[in-house]
């Protein structure tokens, strides 16, 4: 095999890896995501998505976009901390 042959297939095979290690990527982020997000019970999925837009809709002319969107990350990750204290306080044996 010269060098061109070479450098071809170990391009293949890196394109290969970074494919293997995207798949890996998205499957733990799932598994993740399944621990700290429990899923939407049908009812509840109902009212909770047009509850959030009139909120956002309503928040977004009084505090501003930039505001609102540090607001917004903020209480997301107290909620994943709650979500991870509370996962691991009930399975701590008593």
């Amino acid at each position: 095999m010269n060098k061109l042959d070479e450098y071809a297939e170990r391009k293949a095979l890196l394109v290969l890896k970074s494919d293997l290690d995207r798949i890996r990527l998205t499957i733990a982020v799932r598994q993740v995501r399944a621990i700290f997000a429990p899923p939407v019970a049908p009812e509840r999925a109902a009212w909770a998505a047009p509850l959030a837009g009139t909120l956002v809709g309503l928040a977004l002319p009084m505090v501003g976009a930039q505001r609102l969107t540090l607001i917004v990350r903020s209480l997301s990750v107290a909620m994943t901390v709650y979500r991870a204290i509370r996962n691991w306080r009930a399975s701590r044996p008593v």
